[in-house]
């Protein structure tokens, strides 16, 4: 609750209140009738044009760039966490899901794993296996990245059958981009500067 009270943006959620019961917290929120982004995506077609994709990843980094700049991170942006004002065309995207974000401090590394195993930046995961000894703000832009993949093809290229593969595909960074797509250069360059395995590039 502090933290949706500390950030105040058009694109991230308000919390208008919590009311707490010996057995239940209830949140009350903004309205946000659009539903989930991906969902709409799937019921008008298979992607999303590209000038939509830019839209709605602009609006995202902006809100993101607003979460950083209040020194807090976001930790588990996903298709899930994303939802639409309305059902307008012109609906305004909402980040939700405050519950794993953390105000963080300059120079100093995050160590809590968490976050949705498919959308798990690399340094979460050599974090998990020891292999890194923490994270930054950083792995937010990869899951900003991984979004507007998501929304120009239509599916999460690191996705495979078991857990363990999924990482193993997400830390060697192996991924392509599919052929049938009109998608323009910079698009695909924009995607690729994010979705790296060093965290300082």
């Amino acid at each position: 609750c502090q933290m949706r009270r500390a950030l105040r943006h058009s694109n991230s959620i308000r919390l208008y209140a919590a009311y707490e019961t010996p057995r239940k917290l209830y949140l009350v929120t903004e309205l946000a009738t659009g539903g989930e982004l991906l969902k709409r995506l799937g019921n008008d077609a298979n992607v999303y044009a590209e000038d939509e994709v830019r839209k709605h990843v602009f609006t995202m980094l902006k809100a993101v760039h607003y979460m950083h700049a209040k020194h807090c991170v976001h930790r588990d942006i996903k298709p899930e966490n994303v939802l639409l004002s309305d059902n307008t065309e012109e609906a305004e995207i909402k980040i939700v899901d405050l519950g794993l974000s953390r105000f963080f401090e300059d120079r100093k590394l995050m160590r809590t794993i968490c976050g949705t195993h498919k959308y798990l930046a690399p340094e979460l995961i050599k974090c998990d296996r020891g292999q890194a000894q923490g994270y930054d703000k950083t792995i937010d832009m990869w899951g900003v990245g991984l979004l507007a993949y998501i929304m120009l093809f239509g599916f999460n290229p690191f996705a495979r059958s078991a857990q363990t593969e999924t990482h193993n595909a997400i830390l060697a960074c192996t991924w392509a981009f599919p052929d049938g797509y009109t998608v323009s250069k910079e698009a695909m360059d924009f995607v690729s500067s994010l979705l790296r395995v060093e965290p300082g590039k």
